[in-house]
C-alpha cells in the first residue's frame, strides 16, 4: 500500500470509524460502538489481506467480500445511531419525569399549606369547608 493511499484511507475511513466508536462509548452505547469497530476492522483486514480462497475463486471475489464487510460496517453504523438516539430519548424522558415528580411535590406542599387551618376541628381543610359538608 502506497503512503498516499494509506493517508487517504486514514483520513477517509479509519479516523471517522474510531471517532464514532469513541463517541458511542461516551454516549452510552458500548455494544453498538464495539460492533461498529469490529465490522470496520473486518472490512479493513479483508481489503488489505485478500484471503486466498476468495482471491482466485470463480464463484467469489475479494471485492464482493470486502463490499459485504462494508455493508456490515454501515449497518453497525446505523445501529449505533439508533441506539444513541434511544439513549438520548430515554435521558430526556427521565429528566422530564423527574421534573414532573418534583413539581407535583411542590404543588402538594402548596395545597397542604393553603388548606391547613390550625383552628380546624377535624384537621382537614378549612373549618368553613368542613362545616359546610356536615
Amino acid at each position: 500500500v502506497a503512503l498516499p493511499d494509506l493517508t487517504a484511507a486514514l483520513v477517509e475511513s479509519i479516523a471517522p470509524a474510531v471517532l464514532l466508536w469513541a463517541f458511542g462509548l461516551q454516549g452510552g452505547a458500548p455494544k453498538s460502538s464495539t460492533s461498529l469497530l469490529a465490522a470496520f476492522a473486518l472490512a479493513a483486514i479483508l481489503g488489505l489481506w485478500k484471503p486466498q480462497p476468495f482471491l482466485w475463486s470463480p464463484d467469489f471475489n475479494v471485492r464482493a467480500l470486502v463490499g459485504s464487510a462494508w455493508m456490515l460496517y454501515l449497518s453497525a453504523n446505523m445501529g449505533l445511531l439508533v441506539e444513541l438516539t434511544a439513549v438520548v430519548k430515554d435521558a430526556n424522558s427521565r429528566s422530564t419525569m423527574e421534573e414532573l415528580v418534583q413539581k407535583r411535590g411542590e404543588m402538594e406542599m402548596l395545597i397542604s399549606e393553603f388548606a391547613r387551618d390550625e383552628d380546624c376541628e377535624d384537621g382537614f381543610g378549612c373549618c368553613r369547608c368542613s362545616r359546610s359538608r356536615h
